[in-house]
């Protein structure tokens, strides 16, 4: 397999690229993990150890199986360096006239099926929407976060998107702690100069996820909300009366927004500032992180959406 890694060739160039990702592991051990990412690629996904040895490694390659299932088990792997390194590549790629422009960070979730009964951490989980037919299914869940960037092509900006953590829920922690601590690491290596928005569907706006905005004065969140969240008016006029002044208005409902058109889309856009529990008594606004010229591409998300 070695003849294939000549620096002049694409599978050359992303041999280097992946080395520095894993700059603080052994040499053994990248070209073990390079072998496996080469193996997923060409095979076009990923069964098991054995399938993707059998089917590709094995014939190109002087090394036996036993040696990846030891690099796999036995290498001290640094997952969070791992992840850092490709933060830090990522953001290498951001042209420099798009310095000033909104990234775009994504979690969510992630179920794989598992049909044996001896996988480590395998689960009851439950499953929305119904891959096998049932409500249920026995696996592992996974938590991801991923890296949009700007860049530059044919006069225009476009994102790409990088997959840069995934951790396997192992009931240590809650799956909105993993999002979290995850979120917050990638944070520590974008700095407080980019502006930064969060972007997760209805099931993450709670708990840990709704404090990082307050412990970043550059990360907006940006999220789907359940369709019976209560929506309140801002707190009334103090009227010097005796008693607890009311925390929040009238209860909303989508007869209370304007709406406009989004484009050519049968998308309706109402936009207000409002009170809901998911942040206690802090307004809620739904409105443009800074720069606004950063996300020209994204206003029909920053907003509000009720249909």
């Amino acid at each position: 397999m070695k003849a294939l890694y000549t620096h002049t060739n694409i599978i050359g160039r992303l041999k280097k690229a992946f080395f520095e990702i894993f700059s603080e592991e052994s040499r053994h051990t990248k070209e073990h993990l390079f072998d496996m990412l080469v193996s997923v690629l060409c095979l076009n996904g990923f069964q098991s150890v054995n399938y993707n040895f059998e089917h590709f490694i094995e014939p190109v390659s002087d090394n036996k199986l036993k040696s990846y299932y030891f690099t796999l088990n036995e290498s001290k792997t640094n997952l969070l360096q791992w992840m850092k390194n490709m933060v830090r590549i990522a953001l290498s790629v951001i042209p420099k006239n798009l310095s000033e422009h909104l990234i775009i960070l994504s979690i969510d979730d992630t179920m794989v099926e598992k049909y044996g009964e001896h996988f480590e951490n395998r689960e009851k989980l439950f499953d929305h929407a119904k891959h096998n037919g049932s409500n249920y299914l026995y696996g592992h869940c996974f938590v991801s976060i991923m890296l949009s960037i700007p860049v530059s092509d044919k006069g225009m900006i476009r994102y790409l998107s990088f997959p840069v953590g995934y951790r396997m829920w192992t009931k240590e922690e809650t799956k909105l702690a993993m999002a979290a601590n995850m979120v917050t690491e990638v944070m520590e290596v974008i700095g407080n100069k980019r502006n930064v928005c969060l972007c997760c569907d209805s099931w993450y706006p709670k708990a840990e996820i709704t404090q990082l905005p307050k412990k970043y004065d550059n990360l907006a969140l940006i999220s789907n909300v359940r369709h019976d969240t209560a929506l309140y008016e801002l707190p009334p006029a103090k009227t010097g009366k005796k008693g607890r002044p009311k925390v929040r208005g009238r209860k909303l409902s989508s007869d209370d927004f304007e709406f406009s058109s989004v484009g050519d889309t049968d998308y309706s856009v109402g936009c207000r500032q409002v009170i809901t529990n998911l942040f206690g008594k802090i307004p809620f606004t739904p409105s443009l992180p800074k720069p606004q010229m950063a996300i020209k591409d994204f206003l029909s998300v920053q907003k509000l959406h009720i249909r």
